[in-house]
């Protein structure tokens, strides 16, 4: 069964997963709808007024079908731009791939390690290569894909 929903944007969040899409979760009038997208692009900020037609699944989730449309632009933000408080979702998101550059890095490290690469290093020089690794490569390609030069 198919529902026309309006109302306002309470929470608006977008998260990659695992083909490569991104999955749109928005709450309008309490409930959470969803919906995947090739993009991350917000398509609405907190605060907007929107208008969609959702359909529950058989597991019980809200999925957002047919056309989404902004019906009235919250004001004290632009179109398409975070709230002030979205960085704080920014560092989130930043922490997670830096965990992750640390351990692919602590890796690349390990096995330079075990095949004698490193003989000599302390304890110490040995962490402060794995964080150099991990900033000055694999950080700044999982964030923006810059390419190590």
């Amino acid at each position: 069964m198919k529902n026309e929903i309006q109302g306002v944007v309470e929470e608006y969040f977008t998260k990659p997963v695992r083909n490569g899409s991104f999955l749109h979760s928005i709450t309008v009038n309490g409930s959470k709808y969803s919906v995947f997208s090739q993009d991350d692009k917000r398509r609405a900020n907190e605060g907007d007024t929107v208008a969609f037609t959702a359909e529950q699944n058989d597991k019980g989730y809200w999925n957002i079908t047919g056309n989404f449309k902004v019906v009235k632009r919250a004001t004290g933000h632009q179109s398409g731009k975070k709230q002030a408080y979205a960085p704080k979702e920014d560092e989130r998101q930043a922490a997670i791939i830096r965990q992750a550059c640390m351990g692919y890095a602590s890796s690349v490290v390990s096995a330079s390690v075990n095949a004698g690469n490193m003989q000599g290093m302390s304890t110490d020089d040995l962490a402060k290569e794995t964080v150099r690794i991990a900033e000055g490569f694999f950080f700044p390609y999982a964030k923006s894909g810059k390419k190590p030069e």
